[in-house]
């Protein structure tokens, strides 16, 4: 008695006959919306797991500093998921000022450090500020008052200290495609 498996491979060959039957157009609009569907959805999956797992930002201000852009390379297009690289002020993480009583503002910055006390801040409102929570620069001959701010959303993103999302992004990615390719494909065939 030998050890075999049989499978039955008619199903397969049905798939190959219906997907010959696609010309290059079909194919052509089935990548394009692909295309399309992933730069869509990956910014909003990046905010979703950048304001959960990182960032102690809404998802609504994180989705903000997300972009995609599109190219094309020698494999094939490229979408690529691109992040704002300007710090966000502290005022953005709801920090807090207790006085000048106080060693300084405290905020949450990052997911997996909690509060966060900033020394020699202080907190600013009114005339014309917005308010936040700024810093005077010693060093300086006139003491200039500076906005501080905490990471960028790229720094928080690449570096990967505070929490990693750029495997869950590319497993979400591979998944949607695959899914999204399933569907195009039998809406092209029908």
């Amino acid at each position: 008695m030998a050890d075999q498996a049989t499978v039955d491979t008619s199903g397969l060959t049905r798939v190959v006959d219906r997907l010959s039957r696609l010309d290059a157009a079909a194919l052509g609009r089935v990548e394009q919306r692909l295309l399309v569907t992933l730069g869509r959805r990956l910014p909003a999956e990046a905010s979703r797991l950048a304001s959960a797992e990182i960032l102690a930002l809404s998802r609504a201000r994180v989705r903000k500093g997300f972009g995609v852009s599109t190219s094309q390379s020698a494999q094939g297009p490229v979408v690529a998921l691109t992040a704002e690289t300007s710090r966000i002020p502290l005022r953005e993480f709801g920090a807090r000022y207790g006085g000048r009583k106080t060693p300084g503002a405290t905020a949450t910055v990052y997911r997996d450090r909690g509060v966060q006390t900033f020394q020699g801040t202080f907190a600013i409102k009114g005339r014309g500020v917005q308010g936040g929570i700024f810093q005077r620069v010693p060093e300086s001959a006139h003491l200039p008052i500076v906005e501080r701010a905490g990471a960028s959303i790229f720094r928080a993103v690449a570096d990967r200290r505070h929490g990693d999302i750029i495997d869950d992004l590319t497993n979400m990615a591979g998944e949607l495609l695959q899914a999204e390719a399933q569907r195009l494909l039998r809406v092209e065939l029908r």
